[in-house]
C-alpha cells in the first residue's frame, strides 16, 4: 500500500462510476484490495447529455436547463471541475459546440453562486 503522506505528482485512483452495478462497499473493498489510493465519488461533475432510454449522445445545449440547475447546486458545495463526457458521434465539431455551452453554463453557475473564491491552479 502506498504512503498517502509522501508527496507525489500522480496517484492511483478510480472513478466511482466504473462499477455502476456494485454497491459503494463493494467498490471500496475492491479498491482497497487492489491497492488503489483514491476514489472520485462525484466531487467533480461529469457533464453530458444523452437519451436515458438508449444512452444515445445528444448536444449539450439541448439540456441547458437541466445543467444550469445541476451546476448551480454543485457550486454551493465548493470548488469543482465540470468535465465534458460523452460527446455526440465523437465529433470534434460537436465537442467545440458542447465546450462553448459548458463555458457558458459554468460562467452562469459561478455568477449565481456568490462568495466563492476561484483557484485557477487547481
Amino acid at each position: 500500500m502506498n504512503d498517502l503522506t509522501t508527496p507525489r505528482r500522480i496517484r492511483t485512483g478510480l472513478v466511482s462510476v466504473t462499477f455502476r452495478k456494485l454497491s459503494w462497499t463493494q467498490v471500496l473493498a475492491g479498491v482497497c484490495d487492489a491497492g488503489i489510493e483514491s476514489i472520485e465519488w462525484g466531487g467533480d461533475v461529469h457533464v453530458f447529455n444523452w437519451l436515458e432510454s438508449t444512452y444515445e449522445r445528444q448536444p449539450l445545449a439541448e439540456a441547458r436547463g437541466e445543467w444550469t440547475r445541476y451546476l448551480e447546486a454543485a457550486g454551493h458545495a465548493g470548488q469543482r471541475f465540470a468535465s465534458l463526457e460523452f460527446v455526440k458521434d465523437d465529433s470534434l465539431a460537436q465537442f467545440n459546440d458542447d465546450a462553448k455551452t459548458l463555458r457558458e453554463l459554468v460562467d452562469e453557475a459561478n455568477n449565481a453562486t456568490p462568495g466563492l473564491e476561484t483557484n485557477e491552479a487547481r
